[in-house]
């Protein structure tokens, strides 16, 4: 994408004597790319060299837009607007770190916060590892717990941790709150969304405030997720004992109808399989996600990624993101698709037939891999 190969150079300094290729005012051909709020550029052959990238990265000006969209942000005495100024001054820095030192100042403003949203935010941007010499040290799950209460989100770091250190008191304890909790929000795209509230006006400013809200984004998908906690806790084994099934299966319904996550929803499904759910309400769920993601990607234009229409859908969907989340987004698409429950059901029972097909055919070349190996021919 070019987006992809300009982000890497946007910050870097042109070539020296380069010429800034000029935006063209006539009619666009097919090798013109629009840069939103800059201008249409001629890019020879399939994708832009090294030096149209620094080009095209000067005239866009990342650190320019980025040291605007900070100062709007400091500006803003709210805690969220705070933490965030913190983050893209230090996404900023010259060695584009994220170190621990920036971890630590945004956990020092969330330690000082009421607002759950920034709490959450800062403890899994933080990770499940505490270093004792990081402000980190000062945040927990119990706390964020505390400051959500209804909310499963933070009983499941809780159950990640009592997993990992083996807790089995900890670990039903988490289990039953997360089975008692009347919803299960992470605030995914929310701490984003307020980048894009504070970048510059007009095209320009939505192009910065996309490619920052990306940077963003990238931080909460390398959250450490607390699936194998739940996988474990809710084992073929575990599920021997009545009590724990019963929890579960809580466990299941929630992700499934309460979470605004899509991955939520999978384990879920997962889940809810396992302890005996019927096919046709799994195929439905399995089914609605792959006709919903299978349309957004229908919808994506990779040579058009910095051009004024996408970078407003990519905001469209930022906004989305914080005010419903994936399943909200994905339920609002469902009602508008046309589309029957049994088309979905339909749709989800192939996908299952296909991934067992898959199973059975690997379990076959497996078996039949070790039964010519040497160790098992020289044992007949």
């Amino acid at each position: 994408m070019l987006q992809q190969r300009i982000l890497g150079l946007a910050a870097a300094p042109a070539a020296s004597g380069a010429s800034v290729p000029v935006a063209s005012e006539a009619g666009h051909g097919p090798d013109e790319h629009e840069i939103c709020g800059v201008g249409w550029f001629k890019i020879e052959g399939d994708k832009p060299s090294v030096l149209d990238v620094v080009r095209i990265g000067r005239q866009i000006d990342l650190p320019t837009g980025r040291r605007q969209t900070v100062d709007a942000l400091r500006d803003d005495k709210n805690d969220r607007a705070q933490a965030m100024a913190v983050l893209l001054a230090g996404l900023g820095n010259e060695d584009h770190e994220f170190s621990f030192d920036l971890i630590g100042r945004l956990a020092d403003i969330a330690s000082r916060s009421r607002d759950p949203v920034l709490y959450g935010f800062v403890l899994r941007t933080c990770g499940h590892v505490r270093s004792k010499d990081s402000s980190c040290r000062l945040l927990s799950p119990a706390q964020w717990a505390r400051l959500d209460p209804g909310n499963a989100a933070p009983w499941f770091e809780l159950l990640a941790s009592a997993v990992a250190a083996r807790d089995a008191a900890a670990r039903s304890e988490a289990l039953h709150r997360i089975a008692s909790s009347d919803r299960n929000v992470g605030y995914e795209g929310v701490m984003p969304r307020v980048i894009l509230d504070h970048a510059p006006a007009g095209d320009h400013g939505a192009l910065i405030a996309s490619l920052l809200g990306v940077e963003a984004v990238g931080i909460e998908a390398a959250w450490i997720r607390y699936y194998p906690a739940v996988t474990s806790s809710c084992s073929s084994i575990a599920l021997t004992d009545a009590n724990r099934r019963q929890i579960c299966s809580a466990v299941a319904e929630l992700l499934v109808e309460r979470s605004g996550d899509r991955l939520d929803q999978a384990v879920g499904v997962k889940l809810g399989e396992s302890l005996g759910w019927p096919t046709d309400r799994t195929d439905r769920r399995r089914g609605e996600s792959q006709a919903y993601f299978g349309a957004l990607a229908h919808s994506f234009t990779a040579d058009e990624d910095l051009a004024c229409t996408t970078v407003r859908r990519n905001l469209d969907s930022f906004r989305a993101q914080a005010d419903s989340g994936d399943v909200g987004r994905q339920r609002r698409w469902i009602a508008a698709s046309g589309r029957t429950a049994e088309e979905f059901t339909a749709l989800g029972r192939k996908q299952r037939e296909a991934m067992v097909e898959s199973r059975s055919r690997q379990e076959r070349a497996g078996a039949a891999a070790a039964s010519s190996s040497p160790a098992s021919v020289a044992a007949r």
